[in-house]
């Protein structure tokens, strides 16, 4: 079994990661879309969509033997996920130019940001159900985790809305953020 730790870093690189591939999602979409309310409402609800569908199969999941495999199969799935989403910006294109606004803002953060955020969402159930060897440590896990990838997201939307977007853009932001995600899963490997 992994060690506390390792799972804990894991948590918080992946709380991180959504919220910049909340923050990067929604400029990938503003030279199609603009950054309107429409924009910011779609993003949002898709993302909570995305992270409570991934909850809820990451808790499936959770049952199974091989947590520590699964795990890591979510992870490169959110890697590879993070690493699409500069590249969809096709689909964007196709939306915005046979749709009207709305449907358009809407299939289009649903191709950009949903499956990432599912992946995203199942790997905390899971390192949960790592940690939890009874069921008296169930809450403080799960507190616990929750609260280091919370942490890991609120200073991941600094960092992308203060320095690394300007800075960089957001297609090496998205990368970035998908390199700390691949180092992150060599915990699982390299056990």
């Amino acid at each position: 079994m992994l060690n506390k730790n390792k799972l804990y870093t894991i948590s918080f690189v992946e709380g991180a990661s959504v919220m910049a591939a909340e923050i990067c999602g929604a400029k990938l979409l503003a030279p199609f879309f603009g950054s309107s309310l429409y924009v910011w409402s779609s993003v949002m609800a898709i993302t909570l969509g995305g992270l409570a569908s991934g909850y809820f199969i990451g808790g499936r999941l959770s049952k199974r033997e091989n947590k520590e495999q699964m795990l890591l199969a979510v992870l490169v799935a959110a890697v590879c996920c993070l690493c699409l989403m500069p590249f969809m910006t096709t689909v964007f294109l196709i939306t915005a130019s046979h749709l009207s606004l709305i449907p358009a803002v809407i299939i289009s953060v649903l191709f950009l940001l949903f499956p990432t955020m599912l992946c995203m969402g199942a790997t905390s159930p899971l390192i949960i159900s790592i940690l939890t060897s009874n069921a008296h440590q169930s809450g403080e896990n799960s507190g616990r985790v929750y609260a280091i990838s919370t942490v890991g997201g609120i200073l991941a939307t600094f960092l992308c809305g203060f320095y690394l977007i300007p800075n960089l853009g957001v297609q090496l932001s998205l990368i970035g953020f998908a390199v700390a995600l691949s180092l992150v899963c060599l915990f699982l490997i390299l056990k």
